[in-house]
């Protein structure tokens, strides 16, 4: 005589496994994501009613950029231009407003005689101007000393002799604040990978 089949308790465990996890993904969309979302997009209405983000923690908007990282943006791109524009009629001042953009070893760089001379040179000879037009700004965040930030600028380079040829050129750019002014202490062409 054949035995009655037994049933295996697989099934069951497999559905209360899931059943759990089930439990633990509700709990967690409920106590972390939903509070996280609704905190992101609170607004409140000013004096004169207008209707502005709710400031977070620091007083000001969830993911405001303080006015330090503004700042530092903006030298940042300033300075990218700088390093990229020289006319051959006013090549000193040019050279010289890039050098006082810098700091540490990006200036050092720039102070170079040889450069100096060799990029003069190239312009000379080549009978071109250089000229530069910021495109976007990024803040990548402080430095690792966190004495400076890292910028993203993308800027367009162009020669007078084609100006309607555009030379991208997408920088990775360290300033630092220098006695309350903020200098470009680094500069690295940012490539795709």
């Amino acid at each position: 005589m054949t035995e009655p089949r037994r049933e295996s308790p697989a099934p069951w465990i497999v559905a209360a496994i899931a059943g759990a996890a089930l439990v633990a993904l509700v709990v967690v969309f409920f106590t972390v994501l939903l509070p996280d979302r609704r905190d992101q997009h609170r607004t409140v209405q000013t004096s004169h009613g207008q209707v502005v983000p709710q400031p977070g923690a620091s007083g000001q908007p969830l993911g405001a950029l303080t006015d330090q990282e503004t700042a530092a943006m903006a030298a940042a791109g300033t300075e990218a231009a700088n390093l990229i524009s020289y006319s051959r009629k006013d090549f000193a001042a040019d050279y010289a407003r890039a050098l006082a953009g810098a700091t540490g070893k990006l200036k050092a760089d720039v102070a170079d005689p040889q450069r100096k001379a060799a990029l003069q040179q190239t312009l000379t000879q080549g009978k071109f101007d250089l000229s530069a037009k910021v495109q976007h700004t990024a803040l990548v965040g402080p430095t690792a000393k966190g004495n400076g930030y890292v910028v993203l600028v993308t800027v367009y380079g162009y020669k007078s002799t084609s100006l309607d040829v555009p030379i991208p050129q997408n920088l990775s750019i360290t300033v630092q604040n220098v006695n309350g002014k903020w200098l470009a202490s680094d500069f690295a062409l940012v490539g795709v990978q």
